[in-house]
């Protein structure tokens, strides 16, 4: 009976907080997006312990076995602000005989990384030749230009049926007593070489591995973060079918699992659907295929055999959003609630060494300065969205086909040397730098297109108690921004980390926001795919919340249900408390919490009065209340 009741009242709440929100939708403005995606529960650690904030910032190819770094490319990276390096394990260049491994640069370019304080994220792919399942027209390593994203003429050079990518014997137990499920004192099955490379190379570099062991690092140091392949849904990285990289996804987890169970395995990162060949439904083809599992448990024991999902994104800004949005709900929808890092981003240089002139080959290019623009977008797209750790790619042009790198190369590299102002940043470096230093703990608050032609999205910085606006025009035009105020100033920093202190006028601040440029690549609505410069708008938040309760009956049961719902631009609410007056009094301070809704039990045939106080998490509490918002007459 009494579990009957709470039900019952519990649906007249949520009744009445249905009618709440549609006045709170009626009596603002409304932006037509979806609201932050809610923080969802972390499975695994989202970044390491040694990265100093909750947003994690990563560039590709600090160094790596093809270039190792030296101090001065370390320095630079240091300055990024970043923490991570990401940069593949070849397997073909580490196994050079069946059962015969070359650890040397790979020992080196992880000692680098170690010594500069830089967490890696490694990509495990590429079998030896000896090693492939079917045949190949090319060596395998012939299949991967570093620096370099694969063409249509590429995907030629692989003709149908050929596979240069998927090992052999991945059915085979990955543990020599003939099954899957790992255990201590377990040994590696020699006949999944898989399982073995993957098994060899995280009992090397994890944390007091062998390599630790030989530089005597400290407890903690070493790899934690393993990613099975790049890309598997591209064909030039992947040409194999779905299934054997949901084997290849499981297998490399157990042996990863079995040599560190505090290691992170990422799902290898997904291209962005534009890509030539791409394969858009692969994540879910995936899990469709692990949900299959003939193993429930087993799969359910090593959460579905991944603890990080990798996506990338390059060319539109904007999409770094949707694919990260897309990516939580279907997650959710298989029930796995997991981190989601953007592990590749950015857009190359048209009018910069060695890029292609703009005008002869214009797509998926941008000029310098709007290159700089999707640093900064890229990242606030992908924060809000819920990504908790953002890469650049790449640190350095090295030898890629063009000028992707956050730095040109010096005139000693191999490749592309010539420009006439070598290792110098490009100004996506210092636009980089920007998104460093004011979203390392920021967290989405809100998100608005007024008139639909500009784009503001709001962050909120605990460590600072400060409001970080990222805001800039959405198509070619010039747009004029008026942004309520919060605090009695503000910093606006653009692009280029230049700064400056502003004051609003009668509440406001007006900012011209210069059109977008980007043409080069199509949108479907006409946006451009990288909105015109972006500010950031950053205040101490000083305003008290705003709270609307919804309205009480004249009469009520004993069981009286209250409902409210709090605002702050500024920081996001904080908690409430619950003021109440007994037959006209005064009020008094009844609780606090930080729901939306309570029942109170009054007594019949007195009048009760409500009012609700709420705290803004800068630490602004709205006036004490000295009226009821609320009163109802209990029967």
């Amino acid at each position: 009976m009494l579990w009957g009741r709470r039900v019952r009242l519990w649906s007249r709440l949520a009744w009445v907080l249905v009618v709440l929100m549609g006045l709170s939708s009626a009596s603002g403005a409304s932006s037509g997006l979806p609201p932050v995606r809610a923080y969802l529960p972390i499975v695994g650690r989202a970044i390491p312990p040694s990265l100093p904030h909750a947003i994690a910032f990563g560039l590709d190819f600090v160094t790596s076995d093809d270039v190792l770094a030296g101090e001065s490319r370390f320095a630079h990276a240091i300055s990024t602000g970043a923490w991570l390096d990401r940069w593949p394990f070849y397997w073909a260049r580490i196994e050079v005989a069946p059962g015969v491994f070359d650890w040397n640069r790979i020992d080196q370019a992880v000692i680098g990384d170690v010594a500069h304080g830089f967490s890696v994220n490694a990509i495990l792919m590429i079998p030896p030749g000896f090693y492939l399942i079917g045949p190949c027209p090319l060596e395998p390593i012939e299949v991967i230009r570093v620096g370099r994203r694969p063409s249509a003429a590429d995907l030629a050079k692989l003709p149908p049926g050929s596979d240069c990518t998927t090992p052999r014997d991945l059915e085979q137990p990955v543990f020599s007593d003939g099954t899957d499920w790992p255990g201590p004192g377990k040994s590696i099955n020699p006949n999944n070489p898989w399982a073995r490379f993957v098994y060899e190379t995280v009992q090397r570099y994890k944390p007091g591995g062998v390599l630790a062991q030989q530089q005597g690092w400290p407890p903690g140091v070493g790899i934690r973060h393993w990613e099975m392949w790049n890309e598997p849904d591209l064909p030039f990285f992947w040409n194999g079918d779905v299934q054997h990289y949901a084997r290849l996804l499981k297998v490399g987890y157990l042996a990863t699992y079995q040599a560190d169970p505090s290691a992170e395995v990422l799902f290898g990162g997904l291209s962005n659907v534009g890509a030539p060949g791409g394969r858009p439904t692969w994540l879910n083809d995936t899990l469709n295929l692990i949900a299959a599992d003939p193993d429930p448990a087993l799969r359910d024991a090593m959460r579905w055999y991944f603890t990080i999902h990798a996506r990338h994104n390059y060319s539109w800004a904007w999409a770094t959003w949707s694919f990260v949005n897309q990516d939580s709900a279907l997650l959710a929808s298989y029930g796995l609630f997991k981190p989601i890092w953007v592990n590749e981003s950015g857009v190359p240089a048209c009018d910069d060494y060695p890029g292609p002139p703009c005008n002869t080959d214009p797509a998926y290019h941008a000029n310098l300065e709007e290159q700089a623009a999707f640093t900064i977008q890229n990242a606030v797209y992908a924060i809000y969205g819920g990504a908790t750790a953002v890469f650049h790619f790449q640190f350095y042009d090295d030898c890629g086909d063009t000028a992707w790198g956050m730095y040109r190369n010096p005139a000693s590299a191999p490749c592309h040397n010539q420009h006439p102002n070598p290792d110098t940043p490009r100004p996506l470096y210092n636009a980089y730098q920007v998104v460093t230093a004011n979203f390392g703990d920021a967290e989405g608050l809100w998100w608005q297109r007024p008139g639909g032609t500009q784009e503001w999205i709001a962050f909120y910085r605990p460590s600072t108690r400060q409001r970080v606006l990222a805001l800039w025009a959405r198509y070619y035009q010039p747009e004029t921004a008026q942004v309520p105020a919060v605090g009695p100033s503000a910093l606006l920093v653009d692009q280029t980390g230049a700064a400056m202190t502003i004051y609003p006028i009668n509440g406001f601040y007006t900012l011209q926001l210069p059109a977008a440029t980007n043409r080069l690549t199509g949108t479907n609505d006409g946006s451009a795919p990288i909105g015109g410069r972006p500010y950031l708008l950053i205040e101490s938040d000083t305003q008290p919340p705003n709270v609307l309760v919804a309205p009480l009956p004249p009469t009520s049961p004993p069981e009286i249900t209250l409902a409210w719902t709090g605002s702050d631009p500024g920081s996001g609410v904080d908690r409430y408390q619950i003021w109440v007056s007994l037959d006209n009094g005064p009020l008094f301070l009844w609780q606090e919490t930080r729901a939306i809704g309570a029942i109170f039990y009054g007594t019949p045939g007195h009048t009760y009065g409500f009012a609700i106080r709420p705290l803004d998490r800068a630490g602004n509490w709205a006036p004490v209340p000295t009226q009821p918002q609320v009163t109802t007459a209990v029967r």
